[in-house]
């Protein structure tokens, strides 16, 4: 509903006593807030946007003992920034921080953690995924704040016993969004490389995402129909790694790789280009998987058609894979929670 002054009236009553107004004006054609208006505990409360509202909204929910993750920085940071220092907050990255990975010292950081790395003294710790990406955001920031290193994600071994597979075709397999920083085509590439190698060679890639129309071109291209599979997206892949041989990845960059992971623990060895962050804490190379030069696809393809020749090796990466997913067991990451916690 517009009123005389031109702002459109929303309005929300959740009880006799409770009620938030919402006032927008219109610009280039959309809704903009310009006022709200919050009705609460006999008191009104004005506020000139969501953020200000965020901000009463954690000080109304805060009692003395509580401890705030800052999870969404994107939108979180902006509230938590308003809030007073006395309400204690961790901020929590899922990705890398910067631009870009190749200039740690100097790329802006990422537009979604700038709200937050603009205001490190609101914080009381900041949480990574990776002992690589402690040390470089330490670095970064100068250690104004602690920063601490727990994994974003942890391992449920399916099997300890490592099988033996199926021969009537080499599977590998890729879990990654259809996106460009994931470089999926460099697999399709590779696989039209080991074709003539290997013809019973198959390339399952699991996902979505804006790429899906280019990769399938892609296929078409080189003929690989029947060899390179757009699965899709698929809530569970345990199945998928039962016959699988070899997991791959070729990312620009990861923030943790809960794919990698996922794959270890299933006994698939992962051979992994050597980025930031993730391949080289989860992969040793030689015991449960092998690192490659970023973008150097002669030496992607040599390792890859090295294990295929050799299924000897594949058995003994897949044990090692189990052995290495233990490390990131439920009762490890609980732990580490519960000692950040307590210093915190």
């Amino acid at each position: 509903m517009i009123n005389n002054k031109h702002y459109v009236n929303f309005s929300i009553i959740q009880k006799v006593t409770q009620k938030l107004e919402k006032y927008f004006s219109y610009k280039d054609g959309k809704p903009e807030v310009q006022k709200i208006i919050v009705y609460y505990a006999n008191k009104q409360y004005f506020f000139n946007n969501e953020t200000e509202l965020g901000a009463f909204f954690i000080k109304q929910l805060y009692q003395h003992g509580d401890l705030f993750f800052s999870d969404r920085n994107v939108y979180t940071a902006p509230i938590f920034n308003l809030t007073p220092e006395s309400i204690p907050v961790v901020a929590v990255l899922h990705s890398t921080h910067i631009k870009n990975i190749d200039a740690l010292d100097s790329s802006p950081f990422k537009n979604v953690y700038k709200a937050m790395f603009e205001n490190l003294s609101r914080y009381r710790a900041i949480i990574v995924s990776t002992e690589q990406q402690k040390l470089d955001v330490e670095k970064r920031i100068n250690h104004t704040i602690p920063v601490v290193n727990i994994p974003v994600g942890y391992s449920e071994t399916i099997d300890t016993s490592v099988q033996t597979l199926n021969q009537r075709s080499v599977k590998l397999i890729s879990v990654a969004r259809y996106s460009p920083e994931k470089q999926l085509h460099q697999q399709i590439e590779l696989i039209k490389r080991l074709v003539s190698y290997v013809p019973k060679i198959e390339l399952h890639m699991y996902g979505f995402g804006s790429e899906s129309k280019k990769l399938n071109e892609l296929i078409q291209k080189y003929g690989l129909e029947n060899h390179v599979y757009l699965r899709g997206f698929l809530s569970n892949l345990d199945q998928e790694y039962s016959d699988a041989y070899l997991s791959l990845i070729t990312s620009n960059m990861e923030g943790f790789s809960l794919a990698l992971l996922e794959s270890l623990a299933h006994g698939v060895p992962v051979i992994s280009y050597d980025i930031k962050y993730g391949p080289n804490e989860l992969i040793t190379p030689d015991f449960n998987g092998y690192l490659i030069t970023k973008n150097d696809e002669d030496a992607l393809f040599d390792k890859v058609k090295y294990v295929i020749d050799h299924p000897e090796v594949q058995q003994r990466l897949s044990k090692g894979s189990l052995a290495k997913a233990q490390q990131y067991s439920k009762a490890s990451l609980i732990k580490q929670w519960d000692q950040f916690v307590r210093l915190i």
